[in-house]
C-alpha cells in the first residue's frame, strides 16, 4: 500500500458535491458523465470533472509527496465520503491509500483506532476528454454579491426551454455599462450595471440557468468571467473553483426596444405594500386558468380576483399615489406579479406604469432595473 495523502473530508466532499450539482447534462457517455477526476501533483489535489457539456476544476492544498492522477465514480465517492463523516464523529480527516487498481479510504479516531476503512476501484484517464483552455485574456471580474445581485433581477428566463434564444440570461456590453436581460414571452426583465471590471471591448453572449445557480451559491469575494474568441463557452473563477460552461448559441432579442415609451396611468407605492394587497386575493387568482388577478384604479386603486364556483375577492391598495384621474383595469398573472415585486427590496418605492397590455415596475429615480409583466385577457 502507498499513502497519498491524509486530507480533510469537509472541503473535498463539499468540492465533489459541488461537481455533482454543476455536471447534471444528459451524456451518451456515461464514463465521462459519471467520473470524478483526483490528480496529485506537487503538493496540490485538483478535482475535475465533466459532463461533456460543462467542466468542473477546483484545487485543495494537500500534504501528497506523489504525483498520481486517477478517476473514480463521483456519487459512490459522495456516498463513501459521507460514511466517512458518519462513521467518525472526532476527526474529519481520512488517509487516501493506493493499492493496485483500489483507493482506500481510512479513519481514525483520537485514540488511533480506525473506524473506518473501504476501498474504491479507480480508472485511468486516457479516454477522458480534454478540458477546454481556461487561461484566457478576455475578462469580466464582478464583486460577487453584485453578479448574485443582477441574475436576482434577470430571472424570467424560459424555464421550460421552449425556445433556445430565451432559456438564459443575455449579457451585453454597451459603451462602459453591461446590460442582462431575460424574457419567456410573457415578461422582460432588464438591468444595467457599471459595476465590473473589463477589458473586453465587444461582448453579447447569453448564458444556462446552470450557471446562474453556480454563481448564486459562491462564497468568495470575486468572481470572474473568461471569454475565449469564439465566444462558444465561459469560465468562471472563484476562490479555489475554475468551472467551464457552454454558451447558449442564439440571436436575444433587442430588449430595449421592446419596452413601452408611454403609459396610461401610474402607481407609486413601496414594493412591500403592494406585495402585501396582491397577496390578499391570492387565495382565489390561483384558482383562476392564468393565475389571473386585476388591478383596477378609478377613485381608489384596488385588487381583485374572481372565480365563479369559489368567490370574489376585492382589496383596497394602501399607502398608494395615483398618477392621474384616468381609469384603467388590467388583468395579470398573479404570480408573474409577485415574483417581479420580490426582486425589489420591500422598501423601495416603485412606480408601476399601466397600458392596456402591459405593467411595468421600475424603481423610483433609478433607470438601472425594470421588469415588464404582459396583460392578460380577462376569462
Amino acid at each position: 500500500m502507498t499513502k497519498l495523502t491524509t486530507i480533510e473530508v469537509s472541503p473535498l466532499l463539499n468540492e465533489v458535491k459541488e461537481a455533482n450539482s454543476v455536471l447534471n447534462n444528459k451524456t451518451q457517455n456515461l464514463a465521462v458523465a459519471e467520473s470524478i477526476i483526483l490528480v496529485f501533483k506537487d503538493g496540490t489535489l485538483t478535482i475535475k470533472g465533466t459532463d461533456g457539456i460543462n467542466y468542473f476544476t477546483c484545487k485543495l492544498d494537500t500534504d501528497a509527496q506523489i504525483n498520481n492522477e486517477f478517476s473514480l465514480k463521483r456519487d459512490l465517492f459522495v456516498q463513501t465520503l459521507n460514511a466517512v463523516q458518519l462513521a467518525n464523529s472526532e476527526n474529519d480527516n481520512v488517509d487516501l491509500i493506493l493499492e493496485g487498481d483500489k483507493l482506500y479510504l481510512q479513519s481514525f479516531d483520537n485514540n488511533g483506532d480506525i473506524v473506518f476503512n473501504s476501498f474504491l476501484n479507480f480508472f485511468g484517464v486516457d479516454d477522458l476528454p480534454q478540458f477546454p483552455e481556461t487561461n484566457l485574456d478576455e475578462t469580466l471580474t464582478f464583486d460577487t454579491e453584485e453578479i448574485k445581485s443582477l441574475f436576482n433581477k434577470t430571472f424570467c428566463y424560459d424555464k421550460a426551454g421552449t425556445r433556445e434564444a430565451l432559456r438564459g440570461v443575455n449579457i451585453v456590453k454597451v459603451g462602459e455599462e453591461l446590460h442582462l436581460a431575460a424574457t419567456d414571452g410573457y415578461r422582460l426583465s432588464h438591468v444595467k450595471t457599471t459595476n465590473f471590471d473589463t477589458n473586453v471591448s465587444d461582448l453579447n453572449v447569453i448564458v444556462y440557468p446552470a450557471l446562474i445557480s453556480v454563481v448564486k451559491k459562491l462564497t468568495s469575494e470575486k468572481v470572474t468571467f473568461r471569454f475565449p474568441a469564439s465566444r462558444d463557452y465561459i469560465v468562471v473563477e472563484s476562490g479555489n473553483r475554475t468551472l467551464v460552461f457552454r454558451l447558449i448559441q442564439a440571436q436575444f432579442p433587442d430588449v430595449l426596444r421592446l419596452f413601452p415609451k408611454k403609459h396610461s396611468q401610474s402607481l407609486k407605492i413601496t414594493a412591500g405594500n403592494m406585495l402585501k394587497s396582491i397577496n390578499s386575493v391570492n387565495h382565489i387568482a390561483t384558482k383562476n386558468q392564468n393565475n389571473l388577478f386585476k388591478i383596477a384604479i378609478k377613485d381608489k386603486a384596488k385588487v381583485s380576483a374572481s372565480h365563479p364556483d369559489f368567490s370574489t375577492v376585492d382589496s383596497v391598495i394602501k399607502n398608494v399615489a395615483i398618477g392621474s384621474d384616468t381609469e384603467f383595469t388590467i388583468a395579470l398573472n398573479n404570480g408573474f406579479v409577485k415574483e417581479a415585486l420580490s426582486s425589489f427590496d420591500a422598501n423601495d418605492i416603485i412606480n408601476l406604469d399601466f397600458e392596456q397590455k402591459f405593467l411595468l415596475l421600475s424603481k423610483e429615480n433609478d433607470e438601472s432595473f425594470k421588469h415588464l409583466v404582459i396583460g392578460l385577457k380577462e376569462q
